[in-house]
Formats: C-alpha cells, sequence, structure tokens
C-alpha cells in the first residue's frame, strides 16, 4: 500500500531554489499550489508563475489565498527576509507546518512575534541550513562527542561566498529598530552567520554567550551606499569557556565556490576541516614514543555518502512530519541563529562586546 503524500504549498521564490528542486523531487511529496506575496518583484512573480505552468499547479496571487486550502499541509517560505516574518506567522495561524529561507527573520522583535505564533499553533518548523547535514560535520560532531578532541578549547568558523558582484543583495536582510547609533546592517553577515551559529552550537555542545563584531563594506559599492557589510570578523564566548570565531562576508574572488572552513581545538588535539564536502584533518597531540620517535601525527579522514546535504535536510524534514518528531533543525535550534545576529549587528553599533538576549522558548 502507497502511503499518502505530503501536499506542500510554495510561497515566494527567493534564494536559493534548490530547496524547492529537492523537496519537489522526493516521492513522498507533491506540490499542490504556488503563491505570490504583496510587495514582491515582479520578476519574482514572473518566475513564480512559470513554475506552476511547468508543475501544471494553481499560482495565486496572494498566499493568503493558499492558506485556505485545507489540503495543503507544509509551506516552503522562500521570501525576501523583510517579508518573511509575517508570512511564516500566517502560514503557523493556519496550522501548516514550515521550511523558511534565511535569515529566518528581520529582526529580533519580528522574531519574537513569529516565535509565539508557531508556539502556540503547534506547528513544525525548520529552516534552510542544509549545511550541518554534511556527512563531513556529522562525523566531526561524532568524533568531539567520542572526546577524541578532549574538552573543546576554540571552534572557528569561515563561510567566505564568491563570485561577486553577480550575487551581491540589493537590500538589506536584518535591521535593528529604533537603533540611534550609526551602523553597518542587512548585508552578508545576516546570510551567512546562521550556518556558523548553528554549527559552532551544535559541535560544542554550549551556546554562545557574548560576541564582539567587526562589520565593513570593503568591496562592493552599492553596499556601502545602503549602510550594508560585505565582511565581518566576529568573536564569540560560548558557555563552559570555548572562545570562538566567525569569518563571514562576499568577496570579489571569481575563481571558486566560497570558502567554507572550520577548526576546532581540544586538549588532546585539533581538527580542521577546509570543506565540508570532502575530508578532514584530525592532528594528535605530541607524544613522542622514546623508541621510535615518533612525535605524534595527524589522520585524515574522507567523507561522503552520495546524497548531497540538502538531500538529507529535506528527507529529514519529511521524517520528522510522517512520524510526528521534531526535525533536527527545529525551532529551538534555528532561532538561536536570529538572537545571536542580533547581537553581532548591536555590537557592532555599539563599539563593544554584547550579551547575547535569547527569547523564551
Amino acid at each position: 500500500m502507497k502511503s499518502k503524500k505530503l501536499n506542500v504549498g510554495l510561497i515566494g521564490f527567493w534564494g536559493h531554489r534548490v530547496y524547492f528542486n529537492e523537496l519537489i523531487s522526493h516521492p513522498n511529496v507533491q506540490i499542490v499550489s504556488v503563491a505570490g506575496y504583496p510587495g514582491m518583484a515582479e520578476r519574482e512573480r514572473l518566475d513564480l508563475i512559470t513554475e506552476a505552468d511547468r508543475l501544471n499547479v494553481a499560482f495565486v496571487e496572494n498566499y493568503q489565498e493558499m492558506l485556505e486550502r485545507n489540503s495543503i499541509q507544509l509551506c516552503l517560505v522562500m521570501a525576501i527576509p523583510r517579508y518573511t516574518s509575517s508570512i511564516v506567522s500566517a502560514v503557523a495561524s493556519a496550522k501548516k507546518h514550515i521550511i523558511s529561507e534565511k535569515p529566518i527573520a528581520y529582526s529580533l522583535t519580528e522574531a519574537t512575534d513569529m516565535l509565539y505564533t508557531i508556539s502556540v499553533n503547534g506547528v513544525k518548523y525548520t529552516a534552510c541550513f542544509s549545511l550541518l547535514f554534511s556527512p563531513v560535520y556529522q562525523r566531526i560532531h561524532q568524533i568531539i562527542q567520542e572526546r577524541q578532541l578532549g574538552e573543546i578549547l576554540s571552534i572557528n568558523f569561515t563561510y567566505l561566498a564568491t563570485r561577486g558582484p553577480l550575487y551581491i543583495a540589493s537590500e538589506p536582510h536584518f535591521s535593528i529598530p529604533n537603533q540611534a547609533v550609526s551602523f553597518l546592517v542587512g548585508g552578508e553577515c545576516s546570510m551567512f552567520s546562521g550556518y556558523g551559529i548553528l554549527l559552532l552550537e551544535w559541535l560544542s555542545g554550549q551556546k554562545i554567550k557574548s560576541v564582539f563584531s567587526r562589520l565593513g563594506s570593503y568591496f562592493y559599492p552599492s553596499y556601502k551606499e545602503k549602510q550594508m557589510e560585505d565582511l565581518g570578523l566576529i568573536s564569540l564566548r560560548l558557555e563552559n569557556d570555548i572562545c570562538g570565531s566567525l569569518t563571514l562576508g562576499r568577496i570579489p574572488t571569481q575563481s571558486r565556490d566560497a570558502w567554507i572552513s572550520l577548526e576546532v581545538t581540544g586538549t588532546k588535539g585539533y581538527l580542521r576541516c577546509q570543506s565540508p564536502f570532502g575530508h578532514f584533518t584530525v592532528f594528535e597531540p605530541y607524544n613522542k614514543n622514546s623508541l621510535t620517535g615518533d612525535p605524534g601525527g595527524y589522520k585524515v579522514y574522507y567523507y561522503g555518502n552520495g546524497q548531497s546535504n540538502i538531500t538529507c535536510f529535506i528527507e529529514n524534514v519529511i521524517e520528522s512530519l510522517v512520524n510526528d518528531q521534531e526535525p533536527f533543525l527545529n525551532l529551538k535550534r534555528c532561532f538561536s541563529t536570529i538572537e545571536v545576529l542580533d547581537a553581532i549587528y548591536q555590537s557592532f553599533a555599539k563599539g563593544k562586546e554584547v550579551d547575547v538576549e535569547r527569547l523564551n522558548l
């Protein structure tokens, strides 16, 4: 007997469309409607119409009309960030489960309202931070849990997107309401910080307590005009006295995909991962053998399971809905990204280290 397919609706078509492609290619999913939202660009509207025609499903101008159709169980929200919070809240109020693009909210204030709406309606929520499903990062997590590195002392993550100015932002993606101090806001840190925040907290098992950030518009004049940063360096304090850092931005290099790296220092070793899509190296501590003269060495781990991290992410979401379980990137984990992101911009605006304000979950 075939299992009943999950009915999915798409709202907007901004961001990484590979999430939509992976979702609709899942054997237990069927797309039943495509919807727009007030304020979307005409190009995005035309793309939605084209996609609806390709899939032979209905297109509606306003997502509110789509939400009234009780057959939809899951919505993929891919709207411009400044509209995300209100759309997600409306979807949650209609008691539909949610996958949302990043950043998950336009401000911490909007995130608070969104959090409450999702919680009281009891729907499942996750966001498109599929990088954590990389087999490499999954294996690194296992090594840390097995204490092969000992006690974690520091953890550092770099995400430098490339190929600018082809993919540069046209408007801010995050804001700090009622902030009187001059600041840069809503640029590339808002796009890529979530990966690092989730990764550092998951691998270390500790929450980020405070941040000190330096941001700047170094590469793209359009960013400077709109007071958006294209590069940021963030120092972090995590629980259990762990130090951390995030290096985030979009550099003008054209020659390769994003530069993504991870370094973990522990009392028993050091781990370096230059890419989440291939291998990583664990260096052992100095332990010279008096007979062999071996000063200690290193081991290279190669990992890959034939599936992309996005495929694994979508599979986890579908399984969580089918089995009525929380997805791996659940509400609590995802909201940490916006709590820390707010602290990043607050720190730069005030020129000092600031504590992370946590929402009540």
